[in-house]
């Protein structure tokens, strides 16, 4: 994306900039635009003047697709009533401000990492939270989950069938061959797909549509697909894998948002500061690693 040691220039503008939103995310609760605009006219100035004065390599490309799947991410994050307005544009904003290449190799941009990072922190911080609230209900949980994967599984396979195969070609179309990124793109595909179907309250129709139509587009992109059965049979496996754990973080999903009242205690500004501040050095990896680590000590 940019020069590998850009970051330092960056760092002193996200740490006042976090102590300003995180300061009054906590206090007011509010996250005010004025300092998100200030933020981005910030970057724009800072990347001016490592481009035309210190001339530095600044991939303007890259950039504006690093900014341009941030907005995707903290728009669907907001419409799941995961986190706020402000929230959402305060990831924008540190997504901006992070113009960081180590380890961009494995999740492609720096929007990536800093959403791993921002995902584990805020897991961990609700799971102690809201800990008791998951004891105490866990059979009701379970209870609202399998029926859940029992009324809109079916669907799910299907509407997975109809767009997956599309995803992966666009995927490696960007030359961006991420399994974290093709998930990532695939279940924001189809959420959204998913969403309007069943707001339109039309759903056997728009489904059987929707087959009939990648039915089709795939016969005439890739008929071997579909024509060689065992090429078919593997593609309807991981197809209905696929399916059954996005019903569960769906409906998981929609169980912390209506049962948990305590997640509104979690100030997320917080972690998207850490999150950015930890840009360099992902989460992820480190629970990989640490796993590795484990596991090799281990006699299995």
């Amino acid at each position: 994306m940019t020069s590998a040691h850009l970051m330092p220039y960056f760092y002193p503008f996200i740490v006042g900039f976090g102590y300003l939103t995180t300061g009054t995310d906590t206090r007011r609760r509010k996250i005010r635009n004025f300092h998100i605009i200030a933020g981005l006219i910030t970057g724009v100035c800072l990347y001016a003047y490592l481009g035309i004065f210190m001339r530095e390599y600044v991939n303007i490309f890259m950039i504006l697709a690093n900014m341009g799947l941030a907005c995707v991410i903290a728009y669907w994050l907001y419409v799941r009533h995961f986190w706020s307005a402000g929230d959402g544009k305060l990831f924008i904003l540190f997504s901006f401000l992070t113009p960081s290449t180590a380890y961009t190799d494995i999740f492609i941009l720096p929007c990536i990492v800093l959403f791993v990072n921002i995902s584990i922190l805020a897991f961990f911080a609700i799971l102690l939270i809201d800990f008791r609230y998951f004891i105490l209900n866990f059979k009701k949980i379970v209870k609202i989950i399998y029926k859940e994967i029992r009324k809109k599984l079916f669907d799910s396979v299907l509407i997975m069938f109809s767009i997956a195969w599309l995803v992966r070609i666009f995927v490696m179309k960007l030359n961006m061959p991420s399994v974290l990124l093709s998930t990532m793109i695939l279940y924001l595909t189809y959420s959204v797909i998913y969403r309007v179907v069943r707001n339109l309250k039309a759903i056997p129709v728009l489904v059987i549509l929707l087959v009939g139509c990648g039915l089709a587009l795939r016969l005439i992109i890739q008929p071997e697909a579909l024509l060689i059965p065992s090429k078919f049979i593997s593609y309807l496996a991981v197809v209905c894998v696929i399916s059954f754990f996005f019903t569960i973080l769906n409906s998981t999903i929609s169980i912390f948002n209506e049962g948990v009242a305590e997640k509104e205690s979690v100030a997320f500004s917080f972690f998207i500061f850490l999150g950015a501040m930890l840009i360099e050095y992902p989460v992820a990896l480190f629970f990989m690693s640490s796993f590795a680590s484990m596991r090799r000590g281990l006699p299995w």
